[in-house]
């Protein structure tokens, strides 16, 4: 019998690899011990009005290890925040496993007036004429680490948008209407990039990659901006405890 069902499941040497890109269960057939852990919320969707749009902040992002107890334990994969066609983009949706809930990433901010990011895992960016980004929160991390920043916050008095926070840095704001970057992982088996910050400003907003949690781009002037990216959630573990082969005495 596995260690355990759920997810897409891939093998990386010695290691099992759970992947969850939608919601699902994880069930564990036994204790498993150290297990590598990445949940990544929902991507910020990015701002759209008649003035000049924030980006999405990235969804919060927790890595690390923990202990799983034999079970059947729950995955919530967030969905990615959807852009507004005349405000502030809609947060992205949280995701949770075993106790650890990283937080939706923040949507930019985007109206006919001045308008600060809202707050999330990562915040999204200000819209135009020195709105504040919105502010990085973190989750509930159940013993594993956690990662998001602020959104940018564009130069006062200039026709520029916010990017949003990325889970590796917080975006430059003033006159640079980059994202924050995002933050790179191995879990998988291969080297992927996540929870990077959406753009601001943008004319031709792209939306966040599924399973990223990237925020979307804010746009320029009178038009919606982008949606974030959906979340991910991956487990790994050793797929046999003693990789040894027994010495026998006569």
């Amino acid at each position: 019998m596995p260690k355990a069902t759920g997810g897409y499941i891939t093998y990386d040497g010695n290691y099992t690899v759970h992947t969850f890109t939608s919601s699902d269960n994880f069930i564990a057939n036994e204790d498993i011990k150290n297990a590598e852990i990445l949940i990544v919320a929902g991507g910020g969707g990015g701002g759209g009005a008649v003035n000049y749009n924030g980006g999405g902040g990235a969804g919060g992002l927790l890595e690390g290890f923990m202990d799983i107890n034999v079970g059947e334990k729950s995955v919530v994969v967030g969905a990615g925040g959807l852009h507004y066609d005349n405000h502030t983009g809609y947060n992205g949706e949280d995701s949770t496993f075993n106790g650890a809930t990283a937080i939706g990433g923040g949507g930019g901010g985007g109206t006919i007036f001045t308008t600060p990011g809202a707050n999330g895992g990562s915040g999204g960016g200000g819209s135009y004429d020195g709105a504040a980004g919105g502010s990085g929160i973190q989750g509930n991390s159940a013993g594993l680490l956690g990662y998001g920043n602020n959104g940018g916050t564009p130069q006062s008095g200039g026709v520029y948008g916010g990017g949003g926070g990325g889970a590796g840095g917080a975006a430059p704001g003033g006159t640079n209407m980059a994202g924050g970057i995002g933050k790179s992982s191995s879990i998988s088996g291969t080297e992927e990039t996540y929870a990077t910050g959406g753009r601001g400003n943008q004319l031709s907003p792209i939306a966040g990659i599924a399973n990223s949690g990237n925020g979307g781009d804010g746009k320029y002037a009178a038009d919606p901006g982008a949606d974030g990216g959906s979340g991910i959630v991956i487990i790994r573990y050793l797929t046999v405890d003693f990789l040894l082969t027994p010495i026998w005495f006569m």
